[in-house]
């Protein structure tokens, strides 16, 4: 959850220029306060303001360069691929191949004198170069005893480092408050971020697959500067979604405008009451305007013209989307606090806050344009079509929260949480959720006076427990009636609407748990210059939603969510600062810190204990999408050594394939052999930050990582398809009898091992 000002509100809208501190609460008691959404921390931004003195302009900017630091290796030499796909071809023992001999030795004299027919063309070069980034910031503020100010202007523009994509974007911050009189303070904070960018009509994700299935002997213009298409044909590869035709032509414009405005006040009661009223409206608009016109890209010896796809899209069209949310947020507190004796320092705080969230969304798309000049939609004269819809869903909760305080040594805090979600049915819309927190600060005891190097010293302990309703769907406890195109049906020419129910439900559906106990320790010295945090955790989170398989018996239908399974977090975090807190900017001042978490994830319960294998494994005692499959421990290095290895199995593999370890030794592979791989999620991660400060100039470093963690990485550039048109660097080393020392498995074309 993070709060902007008190507000939900995304972190990526607020300009950094405009951030005067962020916070991260992570223990479930002092989450507590923050609602439902809390379960997994909190992050408070809080944004600058005014501070009383004179009138002040600030100003920064900074351009620069970007560039892509690591893009995938592929074969871009044409001759090198077509070799090696021939080769895979004969290693599964096929009698024909994809490219002749004669072809290529007439593409390797053609390279030595016709680079547009017969060309070398990288296309990661082509389609990624550095880009150009700037950004400026002004600011104004000043303020008196009774009124404070900050007003802030942004402006940046980015260009992309793939092609056809850019951005601008332009932000606006406001952050006043004002002391009416002694029992009445009010502020107004506004946040707005407006954004424009250009991306190609198919989407980035599909220029990025085009370019990545481009072949270096794809080429890119003709002599005069139409697009040009390869006359080389591969089979099942014979659509070339031309990559700079993809980035170049057409329009895919996207405006989105974010704004949050928050209203604040605090008044003062009778008997020393305090009264806080916090309503924030965060809106965001969004507009898409897409164009797909009509390109066509021309055989190099024959000149045969041919169509671009844009993404299967085969008409020239266009496309508005409008997409408008309002989400409302009344935030009311009453607070009272009193010391009694110079020893018991207690305070009470009870609170009711109501959340909402509106959402639109509406389409259309129209056929039959004349031409690629005119991209309104009203220019369009066939096939148009319409789609909207809305939702909306609610929030309200009832909290309390109470504090004492002994001497400033003991510490204790007690928070109850009463939440409400529009998501779940009525009888089980409403969950309680209470957190606890106690301090014993020794530093403040007589017999630790004496130590001048302990400035803090400070045992802490807390537990709580926080509901999470955050779901994709708004009544996911509800059968709903589908109609749409998709389920009616032509009669002989004339459409018979359909409807059907396309989801299943589970109507018993409720809040999610999560209840957290922490333990800790803070310690300062050196007058505080030396700072160190640690913390051991334990986390359990129960009724877990999620959506289970359902068999196909049922229907192409979607699953229903459910509440199933718990699991459990562990671990400790240590921090570690050290600031030498030196004020004068005529001085070096510099810090240092370190940080460090270690998490031991663990599924307790999910199905009895019963669920499918699965290379993501939800399993109990299991680490939670722990990988789970088959263990390669080589190369078979003959025929023989195969068959001897899986004597039992059906299938035989050959030399060349991977030799996956026989678990049982029963000389087949089966679901017997299946074992946990490894971890998606980070057992460790760590940090490291430093700085210096002097005369006006500073430094920051960060660095940051991670351990204990696995990635599985299965797609078009780790393995070898007929489909993907692509051969990753790495298949040169594939293994062959000469080349017996090996980790690459022999080149095959989907491989059935």
């Amino acid at each position: 959850l993070i709060l902007v000002d008190g507000i939900e509100f995304p972190l990526e809208a607020v300009n950094p220029n405009d951030i005067e501190s962020i916070s991260v609460l992570k223990d479930a008691a002092s989450s507590a306060i923050y609602g439902s959404r809390a379960a997994n921390g909190v992050v408070l931004v809080k944004t600058k303001g005014g501070k009383k003195g004179k009138f002040t302009v600030d100003y920064n900017n900074y351009f620069g360069v970007q560039q892509a630091t690591y893009l995938p290796n592929f074969v871009y030499d044409p001759v090198v691929f077509m070799e090696m796909r021939n080769q895979a071809q004969r290693n599964e023992g096929k009698l024909t191949v994809d490219y002749s001999d004669a072809l290529i030795e007439e593409y390797k004299q053609g390279m030595l004198t016709d680079p547009i027919m017969y060309p070398q063309n990288n296309w990661l070069d082509i389609m990624y170069n550095n880009a150009f980034i700037m950004e400026h910031n002004m600011r104004f503020s000043g303020g008196d005893d009774k009124y404070t100010y900050s007003v802030s202007l942004g402006y940046g523009d980015q260009n992309g480092v793939l092609r056809g994509t850019d951005s601008n974007k332009y932000t606006l911050a406001v952050n006043t408050t004002a002391q009416v009189n002694s029992r009445l303070k009010i502020g107004a904070n506004i946040n707005a971020h407006y954004q424009i960018y250009n991306e190609p009509v198919a989407g980035v994700a599909n220029l990025v697959e085009m370019t990545y299935k481009a072949q270096a002997f794809h080429p890119t213009y003709t002599a005069d500067g139409r697009y040009a298409d390869t006359f080389i044909r591969t089979p099942g590869h014979n659509i070339y979604r031309h990559p700079l035709a993809l980035a170049d032509e057409g329009e895919n414009k996207h405006k989105s405008l974010r704004m949050l405005a928050n209203l604040s006040a605090e008044y003062k009661l009778p008997f020393d009451i305090v009264y806080n009223l916090n309503v924030g409206l965060n809106k965001y608009d969004y507009l898409q305007s897409r164009f797909a016109p009509d390109v066509y890209e021309y055989q190099l010896k024959t000149n045969e013209e041919k169509r671009v796809v844009y993404n299967g899209q085969n008409t020239r069209h266009a496309y508005k989307g409008d997409k408008n949310d309002l989400a409302v947020t009344v935030f009311n507190t009453l607070s009272w606090g009193k010391k009694f004796n110079d020893a018991h320092d207690v305070k009470v705080l009870a609170g009711y806050s109501f959340e909402s969230d509106d959402k639109t969304e509406f389409s259309a798309k129209v056929e039959g344009f004349l031409g690629n000049e005119l991209h309104e939609l009203n220019a369009g004269s066939s096939n148009p079509s319409v789609a909207g819809t809305s939702s909306r869903s609610v929030l309200m909760s009832y909290f309390g929260r109470v504090n004492y305080g002994y001497k400033d040594r003991y510490l204790f805090e007690g928070n109850f949480r009463y939440d409400g979600s529009s998501r779940f049915a009525k009888g089980n819309r409403w969950g309680i959720f209470p957190s606890f927190s106690a301090g014993w600060r020794l530093s403040e005891e007589e017999f630790m006076k004496d130590i001048p190097w302990i400035y803090n010293l400070k045992l802490r302990a807390s537990w709580g427990q926080l509901g999470n309703q955050t779901i994709e769907g708004y009544w996911p406890y509800l059968t709903v009636i589908n109609q749409n195109y998709n389920l009616s049906y032509n009669y002989g020419g004339s459409l018979a609407p359909g409807a059907a129910v396309t989801a299943l439900v589970d109507e018993d559906i409720t809040w999610e748990t999560t209840s957290s106990l922490d333990i800790g320790l803070d310690l300062g010295f050196l007058n505080n210059k030396l700072s160190i945090e640690a913390d051991y955790f334990n986390k359990k989170t129960t009724d877990i939603i999620v959506q289970l398989p359902i068999s196909n018996i049922l229907g192409d239908k979607t699953a229903p969510f459910e509440n199933v399974g718990e699991m459990k977090n562990n671990g400790f975090e240590l921090v570690a600062n050290y600031d030498n807190l030196e004020a004068s900017r005529d001085r070096l001042g510099f810090n240092v810190g370190f940080n460090f978490t270690y998490i031991n994830n663990e599924v307790t319960k999910f199905q009895g204990g019963n669920s499918p294998d699965q290379l993501y494994l939800i399993r109990e005692g299991y680490p939670y999408k722990a990988l789970y499959g088959y263990k390669a421990i080589g190369i078979y290095q003959s025929d023989e050594e195969a068959v001897e290895h899986m004597h039992n199995n059906g299938y035989k593999p050959a030399m060349g394939n991977l030799k996956y370890e026989d678990v049982n030794n029963d000389g087949k592979l089966d679901y017997q052999d299946k074992q946990v791989l490894g971890n998606t999620i980070p057992k460790i991660t760590y940090g490291i930050s430093a700085g210096l400060r002097y005369k006006g100039f500073d430094l920051s470093l960060l660095f940051q990582g991670l351990g204990k963690a696995n990635v599985f990485t299965q797609n078009e550039m780790t393995r070898l398809g007929y489909e993907y048109m692509r051969i990753a660097g790495f298949w040169r080393d594939a293994w062959t009898p000469e080349n017996s020392g090996s980790s690459i498995p022999m080149l095959r074309y989907d491989s059935t091992w």
